[in-house]
């Protein structure tokens, strides 16, 4: 008994001291302020009654257009709304706000939705949810896009933020009054994420045979009207978006962020020879998603080279999924059960997946990459079954090694030089 309560106290220790490093970084990162804040421009442009940036940084024309002399910022405009309260404080000094609180909120949510998540999952033990949000946070793909919040990664953030509360309600209470405005929220904010949540949801209401509650506790016979509304919502959100979007911009969805923010020559080119997607770009994000290892820092002289500090850092093309996230290997070890239950996340997981497998690119300027995040929630939906019985000791040390093995590819990645 007192060899138990001494391994719990250190287990305590250890969390408490983990939390505690990887939360200073996190902070000390996202207080920086970076030069691509453009929903926080945006936010104050849309308080002044622009809907045009006020343009105060030469910077901010990266992923911009310029429409009748006008600038405008062609990523999803959801970020920006959430920015507005922040927006209209600061502009009373005529102040662009900062852009990081809204990040640090999001990551907030992110880990009160995946406890609430877990809860639902029936992994009671407070200590083993804990392990597993810091798995969620810091030992996957998000953690490259939590540490770094500029233009690219904070939609992506608040995207995925949403994502887990919208998860969290429907393995909840699963009450339509919420789930369908987030539907439409998640549209905006991050519109890649409306095909995993559309495809999730529509499964889960086949294969459950639990409908939606909307105003009353409704029957099996109203299945078919949940279905309805997932599916009118979904579209709606993106209707509404391309609309809002061609309305502003004069051009499809999407062809203005490919035109502002790729405008490299190769870029252009395959885009004008290949399109944004196809099978032709899958052997090289293949080994972009799965293979690519961290990269040596040396320095070269006349006898050789060695390596210098920080001795391995990522390419700007970041590093494959497995090196960040190698707990999702347990789905592939056969330690994990699979039952119908989890079809839905899996299904929406590999479609998302397959998708990004075939784009024209993987990002850039990261450590991780990025667009892999997207993924996770669905993925750990898969993951959770397996920790029902507990957290062991030797997930606890994988999780622990990894997040500090990512956090130190993210000062690696400063000290070499290679973030912009």
């Amino acid at each position: 008994m007192k060899i138990t309560y001494i391994f719990h106290k250190l287990e305590l220790l250890i969390l408490g001291t983990l939390i505690l490093f990887l939360g200073v970084v996190l902070c000390a990162r996202n207080i920086k302020t970076y030069v691509s804040e453009h929903y926080a421009v945006e936010s104050y442009s849309l308080i002044r009654g622009h809907f045009d940036l006020i343009i105060r940084r030469r910077e901010l024309y990266l992923d911009t257009l310029v429409i009748d002399n006008k600038v405008y910022f062609a990523g999803d405009p959801g970020t920006a709304w959430f920015l507005l309260p922040l927006a209209a404080i600061s502009a009373l000094n005529d102040q662009v706000p900062p852009q990081w609180p809204i990040n640090l909120l999001a990551v907030a949510t992110i880990a009160i939705s995946v406890n609430q998540i877990l809860k639902r999952q029936e992994i009671n033990k407070t200590t083993d949810r804990i392990w597993l949000i810091i798995c969620f946070v810091f030992a996957t793909p998000l953690v490259s896009v939590i540490y770094i919040p500029n233009t690219w990664n904070i939609a992506q953030t608040v995207g995925i933020a949403i994502t887990l509360v919208y998860l969290s309600e429907w393995l909840g209470k699963k009450r339509g009054v919420l789930l369908l405005p987030l539907i439409l929220l998640a549209g905006f904010t991050r519109k890649q994420l409306l095909l995993p949540i559309t495809i999730f949801s529509v499964l889960d209401l086949i294969l459950s045979g639990k409908p939606l509650h909307l105003l009353h506790k409704q029957k099996q016979k109203h299945i078919w009207l949940s279905l309805a509304l997932v599916l009118i919502f979904s579209t709606f959100s993106y209707k509404a978006y391309e609309k809002w979007y061609y309305h502003y911009f004069a051009i499809p969805i999407g062809l203005g962020a490919s035109t502002a923010a790729y405008n490299l020559p190769l870029h252009q080119q395959l885009l004008k020879e290949y399109g944004q997607f196809n099978l032709f770009y899958l052997p090289k994000n293949i080994y972009y998603y799965f293979l690519k290892g961290p990269e040596p820092v040396v320095q070269s002289d006349a006898i050789g080279s060695n390596l210098k500090w920080p001795f391995i850092t990522a390419s700007a093309d970041g590093i494959g999924f497995f090196f960040l996230s190698p707990i999702f290997m347990l789905l592939f070890l056969g330690q994990i059960k699979f039952n119908k239950s989890q079809l839905p996340a899996a299904i929406a997981s590999l479609t998302l997946g397959c998708l990004y497998l075939t784009f024209f690119t993987t990002g850039s300027d990261q450590f991780g990459l990025r667009y892999s995040a997207d993924i996770i929630p669905f993925l750990f939906l898969l993951l959770l079954p397996h920790f029902k019985g507990g957290v062991s000791s030797n997930v606890k040390f994988l999780i622990t090694m990894s997040s500090l093995f990512n956090a130190y590819l993210l000062i690696a990645f400063y000290a070499s030089g290679r973030a912009i």
